[in-house]
């Protein structure tokens, strides 16, 4: 599914350098639901953007389905991403202008999808989450707990191979974010999507079906 093979992440920061990857090396398998766990400034967020092709790399290589995400053309790898990946964040970014389900159906319509079967598959994603009833309701007029369930919906609208999810219970309270994290879980086995998952929470991550620790920018178990 994804291999990430002798990643360096380095930083110029007031003319020093930082590096916040060391020789990374990680296999996730197809259908795989993981965490990544570590202390602040382990290098977990920035390991989660290059996988996700948000950012590059100093050196090393990112392969989704034995493609390397960093040998496409630049005009490529937004499409390539937006077919392949979804992500949920921390902070939902959800357009306060728009509808839960224009959010949602965002990714398609950035993809030239726009028609009857892609709006009626956004729908039936909030009803997977348990937004059939607010699908009209713009960002400001839900919970947090609900913006983060249209942030997950619009993730899956695409149907991606992979999902990345960075906190997504971070800004959640503890019964709100299990329901988020069930959800997750649910997608997860429902689909066989593969799930990497950046948290803090040791008892979300027990259940996820296997542990990824890194400290100073490596990967020390998992």
């Amino acid at each position: 599914m994804i291999q990430v093979h002798d990643l360096y992440k380095t930083f110029l920061l007031g003319g020093r350098s930082l590096e916040a990857l060391k020789e990374v090396n990680l296999k996730v398998e197809k259908g795989q639901f993981v965490s990544i766990m570590g202390p602040s400034g382990a290098g977990k967020s920035t390991l989660m953007h290059i996988m996700g092709g948000l950012d590059k790399p100093t050196s090393g290589s990112v392969l989704l389905n034995g493609k390397n995400i960093f040998k496409l053309h630049e005009n490529a790898l937004p499409a390539f991403r937006n077919r392949n990946i979804g992500f949920v964040f921390q902070f939902h970014y959800l357009l306060s202008d728009f509808t839960a389900l224009e959010n949602v159906m965002m990714p398609l319509m950035v993809g030239g999808r726009r028609g009857d079967a892609e709006r009626k598959h956004a729908e039936e994603l909030l009803e997977k989450v348990g937004l059939a009833g607010r699908k009209g309701h713009k960002p400001g007029e839900l919970s947090g707990g609900e913006q983060q369930r249209v942030a997950i919906a619009r993730a899956l609208v695409t149907s991606p191979c992979l999902v990345l999810a960075d906190e997504p219970t971070g800004n959640l309270d503890t019964h709100t974010g299990d329901e988020v994290f069930d959800l997750l879980r649910q997608f997860n086995k429902e689909s066989e999507t593969t799930f990497v998952i950046v948290t803090h929470n040791e008892s979300l991550a027990d259940r996820c079906d296997r542990i990824i620790r890194m400290v100073d920018g490596m990967i020390i178990n998992g």
